[in-house]
């Protein structure tokens, strides 16, 4: 069992992908917290303190990119990973403000590599 595993924090509309996001980071060893849109999200990263943030691109209330200009403009959070995960191929902009792009569909085995590139394993040091 993993003492302390690296935090990801999963902001993505569709319950659907969450869920199974969710699963798959789960089971490879993360501790995952989600949030519906990018408001959510703000409040779940001061509570959680992510080691990673995954953002969706088209949500409602606050939007991917919203979400990642402001966490870019905060210094408590513009060093924070973010992973944008998105079926839009125009999205693959949106990765020069964040850290890495993953386009829907995905299986396991990428959205692994990409976190752990990231972040490393789920029991590695954090920051």
């Amino acid at each position: 069992m993993i003492s302390n595993p690296r935090k990801i924090l999963i902001v993505e509309d569709d319950p659907t992908i969450r869920s199974m996001m969710r699963q798959m980071l789960e089971r490879a060893g993360y501790k995952i917290t989600e949030a519906e849109h990018g408001a959510v999200a703000l409040q779940r990263i001061a509570q959680a303190q992510p080691d990673l943030v995954t953002t969706n691109i088209m949500m409602p209330v606050v939007d991917g990119p919203a979400l990642i200009r402001r966490l870019r403009s905060n210094p408590d959070t513009m060093s924070l990973p973010i992973l944008v995960v998105s079926g839009l191929p125009e999205a693959a902009e949106y990765s020069r403000e964040a850290n890495g792009f993953l386009v829907k569909p995905f299986v396991q085995d990428q959205l692994l590599t990409v976190v752990s590139s990231m972040i490393g394993s789920p029991d590695s040091d954090p920051r």
